[in-house]
């Protein structure tokens, strides 16, 4: 029997701590994956993985190619081919799932199997995530085929995938022979791809989960609570006042917008319109709970409880959009709150709600 040794329980306390952190994202995994070599080598006496060791991972043959594929995805990006490519995959499929569905299994396995797929899954999760939204389809039913179809195509060739990298690397330095050719996996990798890529059109879309369901992110996002409507009786002190002035002026402290307003079936942004507001409007409140009552208090508005808003209401092609968008690392916006980025008076876009990491904040409640 092999005995336990302390430099054993060092490696394996380490092992679970970077299990337990990796699952429970209390770090950020890049800080933790560092974290991690830095304890290796700090721990040398018990882990014998020397600095040289600790940092060869880095000029690591499968290393370098994954960041430069990275970069050149990244200048793809920036070209703006993705958007023009996003374009003409939504003209193609015409809002068909089977077709988004064939489409981005087709598109993404190939350049998988060219560029690399963790940089491809990167790049085209923004496209189809959007191609999803426009076809009214949960986001999850082609978003796991993104992430299964790239893993297929990586299998293509040498640089598809880093386990490839990884095992010619491995084999040369074992053998002493060269290593893998860039189609040395090509002839079985095409016969996964194949039977995997069958598998995800025929079967897959049965087994798929709708994780978000389709066209409801007013309710997906948790904002419904801090939307309302509310009626504007004749002896209200607004009927008279400008709309786009409600929330700018008299009501500023109270953190209230319309974003709406309702008039004998016309309906109008308040924010753009220099018409004022008139006895038996209908308007679209954004707002706490809290404060959407006090705002009626005050203005002597009357709620009405049963009129829900939902998507329909928000997104109006003709005058107005309900868009969800990525804030990326390189904005400007990141660091500022909500409010301190005064998107209204630079945009005149209106914050609803903020999701970070699956967790919802409505704009109403967040700093």
């Amino acid at each position: 029997m092999v005995a336990v040794t302390s430099g054993m329980l060092v490696v394996f306390a380490l092992v679970v701590v970077t299990m337990a952190l990796f699952v429970t994202e209390a770090a950020p995994t890049d800080v933790t994956a560092i974290g991690v070599i830095v304890a290796l080598v700090v721990l040398e006496p018990w882990t014998r993985v020397g600095l040289q060791t600790g940092l060869s991972g880095f000029s690591s043959a499968a290393t370098i190619t994954i960041l430069s594929m990275y970069a050149l995805s990244e200048g793809v990006r920036q070209t703006g081919a993705i958007r023009v490519l996003g374009d003409a995959v939504a003209s193609f499929t015409n809002g068909s799932e089977s077709r988004l569905l064939a489409a981005v299994v087709g598109l993404t396995g190939p350049i998988a199997g060219v560029v690399n797929n963790t940089p491809v899954v990167a790049v085209f999760v923004p496209m189809v995530s959007d191609l999803a939204d426009q076809a009214n389809v949960s986001p999850s039913k082609l978003l796991i085929p993104l992430s299964y179809a790239s893993m297929l195509g990586g299998t293509l060739t040498l640089v598809g995938t880093a386990t490839n990298l990884v095992a010619s690397e491995a084999y040369a330095e074992a053998t002493g022979l060269p290593p893998f050719s860039m189609f040395t996996f090509t002839p079985l990798g095409a016969l996964v791809f194949v039977v995997g890529a069958g598998y995800l059109l025929a079967v897959a879309p049965r087994l798929l989960p709708e994780r978000i369901e389709p066209g409801n992110r007013t309710g997906n996002y948790g904002v419904e609570p801090f939307l309302a409507r509310v009626l504007v009786p004749a002896r209200s002190p607004l009927v008279g006042i400008p709309a786009g002035e409600v929330s700018d002026d008299t009501y500023r402290d109270l953190n209230v917008d319309i974003l709406d307003v309702l008039r004998g079936g016309e309906h109008f942004i308040a924010a753009d319109s220099d018409r004022e507001v008139a006895a038996r409007d209908i308007l679209t409140v954004r707002g706490d709970p809290a404060t959407i009552r006090r705002f009626c208090d005050l203005a002597g508005l009357r709620s009405l409880p049963r009129a829900s808003v939902t998507d329909a209401e928000l997104d109006r092609p003709d005058r107005v959009a309900l868009v969800e968008l990525v804030v990326p690392r390189e904005s400007g916006l990141v660091g500022e709150t909500v409010g301190g980025a005064r998107l209204r008076e630079r945009y005149d876009a209106t914050v609803l709600a903020v999701r970070r990491r699956g967790i919802s904040a409505t704009a109403a409640t967040s700093s």
